[in-house]
């Protein structure tokens, strides 16, 4: 038995494969803040039955809750002299231009924890300064009286030459045994002072609470441990916590994998996933099967030089509040009411409205199915949220208000999908949406409609994607170093290839897997400019760079809406991706049944009036099985909602097919 689990903000999810990746049992329980690992062991337990599993891939939140509740082991740095305070003047960078009120976050190292040391390498990698080992040791008693658990080190141009970084770790490991020690060449080798800064940082503060958590959980979980990365990869436990910054955006990533998974099952592989889970809601463009991947991405404020899944989140999840502001407007999120208490629905405490609250007032919920009716949803809490926080204070009546509710957390849905189809140059006419989380379905025609967009994709047990995907994924993890440096001129064949077979062993090693497949990219960018973009690399010949060049001028053009083939383009720096094959989950067709009658007939408000409209029991439709909305289809922990207008079938893989009804 594999057991895939993932952690969200307000339930955590679980499914079960056997050997032949066939799912042999899915259990979905309320998160444990903040002992997020209790409600995972939880699930794990259930699954199990008793029995030993032979693999747990794990999707968590622990590093991200960790960074931005500030709730990280306290970490030191050391520096090149002069260059104590990157972390506190960051970059001219700004959320929002327009902000000026606007303030950084403060430095994860605080500054008395900062030492500067006297060394200093060149932009080529030449010694203008050797290492003051003295100084390194002084920095390295103070930081142990301060009693630190961690300490990164990043010193200038250490990209270029690691040897004063590696010096400065030995002597740190020595004086300070059992602390963690984060070295910039070893973490990040690649340019600009201030991300690589950020990165080592946070990796340094992250190792221990990362360490613990993942020793804990793989101990009482009894079974070897693989956690899924940023990138949508998963690797061992052991090297997770040691690659710590690469897990803060670990959960949404293996939701996009597992819808990428179902809808290659029929063949689409160009289209957008939307998770709407209950604290927030994730969307990422997949092109030719794979999900699109940045170099690097920035969480509470702080910039990470890791792959990460190229996501788009807004806090419109099931569980976001509604509220009514000073100005009369209503409001949804991006404040969440969690796991505890969760929406008032839940009977649970909460007394503030969500947008749960406002699908079961609206007859979109049926209440006594709610998590195949473990926990059965109160219709009048929800009705006294609804009223005292949004309908009493709009002046309007309460369906009305629990209906406006969805429409603003739609609205907020639909800006972030624009950001990843128009914003990325993708007409969304062009593109199915592919719905899952607890909450997308319910959405998801309703954003498609907005979005112009012609068909949703709802894959089997859609609460469960993102555990599905832990368990579809490979094994994965990049090795990269910047190539470019000033005074070397453009790197050689022959350097380029030395470095790539070197950066490929690091990856191969990173997984444990001396026969995983090795993928190369690099990092181009046209002489003189400030960013880069990322384009695969077949081998390091020159007539493979010369493709390389090709295929950054088109995706220049895609992505800025220009390019410049006549211009001198540079190798900034090379990627290598090690990958071999994991759990093995693979979408399966479902079995034939006879074509079922409703299991109930109810009412929806659809905006203006209450529709009749019949409910189907997902487990029972058969392939080919269609009808015309309004319709809802009901499972155990998801419900999706067909309009009038829209129509929904059955294929073959049990994935639900909703599109605009034919005249």
């Amino acid at each position: 038995m594999r057991i895939g689990v993932d952690v969200g903000g307000t339930f955590t999810d679980g499914v079960a494969v056997d050997e032949g990746g066939r799912v042999v049992g899915h259990r979905k329980e309320p998160s444990t803040p903040p002992a997020i690992e209790e409600g995972a062991l939880v699930v794990v337990a259930a699954l199990a039955g008793g029995a030993r599993p032979d693999l747990v891939v794990h999707g968590t939140t622990v590093a991200t809750n960790a960074l931005i509740e500030r709730g990280y082991a306290r970490v030191g740095l050391l520096t090149t002299e002069g260059f104590r305070d990157v972390l506190a003047i960051g970059s001219m960078q700004r959320p929002d231009l327009y902000d000026v009120w606007q303030t950084k976050p403060d430095p994860i190292v605080p500054r008395r924890l900062r030492f500067e040391v006297p060394e200093r390498v060149a932009p080529d990698g030449g010694v203008l300064r050797p290492l003051d080992e003295v100084a390194v040791a002084r920095a390295a008693r103070r930081l142990g009286r301060e009693r630190v658990e961690a300490v990164a080190v990043c010193f200038l141009f250490s990209y270029a030459n690691p040897a004063h970084e590696r010096r400065a770790g030995a002597i740190l490991r020595q004086l300070l045994p059992g602390v963690e020690v984060a070295l910039s060449s070893e973490v990040a080798p690649i340019m600009r002072e201030f991300p690589r800064t950020s990165t080592t940082a946070v990796n340094a503060a992250l190792r221990p609470v990362v360490a613990r958590y993942l020793r804990g959980f793989g101990r009482r979980a009894r079974a070897s441990v693989l956690v899924m990365q940023s990138n949508g990869g998963v690797v061992p436990a052991r090297e997770a916590a040691r690659r710590a910054h690469e897990l803060l955006v670990s959960g949404p990533a293996g939701g996009v994998v597992g819808a990428t998974a179902f809808a290659a099952a029929r063949g689409v592989r160009d289209l957008v996933t939307m998770d709407m889970g209950g604290t927030s809601f994730d969307t990422c463009l997949v092109l030719d099967g794979r999900p699109r991947v940045r170099g690097g991405s920035e969480v509470a404020g702080w910039p990470i030089l890791a792959p990460a899944v190229d996501l788009v989140t807004v806090g419109a999840g099931g569980g976001s509040l509604a509220r009514v502001d000073a100005g009369g407007a209503l409001r949804v999120g991006p404040r969440s009411a969690g796991a505890i208490p969760g929406p008032a629905c839940y009977g649970r405490g909460g007394t503030h409205p969500t947008v749960t609250d406002a699908n079961l007032l609206i007859g979109r919920l049926d209440p006594e199915r709610f998590l195949e009716g473990r926990l059965p949803l109160d219709l009048e809490a929800a009705a006294r949220a609804v009223h005292d926080h949004v309908a009493r204070p709009l002046g309007i009546p309460l369906e009305a208000a629990a209906h406006a509710v969805v429409e603003v957390a739609s609205a907020t849905m639909a800006r972030a999908l624009r950001v990843v189809t128009v914003g990325r140059g993708r007409d969304p006419a062009d593109l199915p949406l592919v719905a899952f989380g607890g909450a997308g379905p319910l959405h998801a025609a309703r954003l498609a409609e907005e979005l112009g967009s012609p068909r949703v994709l709802v894959p089997p047990l859609p609460g469960f994607v993102s555990a599905l995907g832990l368990l579809a994924t490979e094994l994965r993890t990049e090795a990269a170093e910047t190539v470019l440096a000033a005074g070397r001129g453009a790197p050689g064949t022959a350097s380029l290839e030395r470095t790539a077979a070197r950066l490929s062993r690091i990856a191969r090693r990173r997984l444990g897997e001396d026969t995983a497949a090795v993928a190369l990219a690099v990092d181009l960018r046209y002489e003189g400019q400030g960013y880069e973009l990322t384009v695969p690399l077949e081998d390091t010949t020159p007539a493979a760079i010369a493709r390389a060049e090709r295929a950054f001028h088109a995706l220049h053009d895609a992505v800025y809406g220009h390019a410049a083939p006549e211009e001198p383009v540079e190798v900034v720096a090379l990627r290598a991706t090690a990958s071999a094959p994991g759990a093995g989950f693979v979408p399966r067709p479902i079995p034939e049944r006879p074509a079922p009658a409703p299991t109930t007939v109810t009412k929806v408000w659809d905006g203006a009036a209450w529709v009749e409209t019949p409910a189907f029991d997902r487990t029972d439709l058969p392939p080919g099985w269609e009808t015309r909305g309004p319709v809802l289809v009901l499972e155990g922990e998801c419900t999706t909602w067909v309009p009038a207008g829209w129509a929904v079938a059955v294929d073959p893989w049990g994935t639900l097919e909703v599109s605009r009804a034919r005249r």
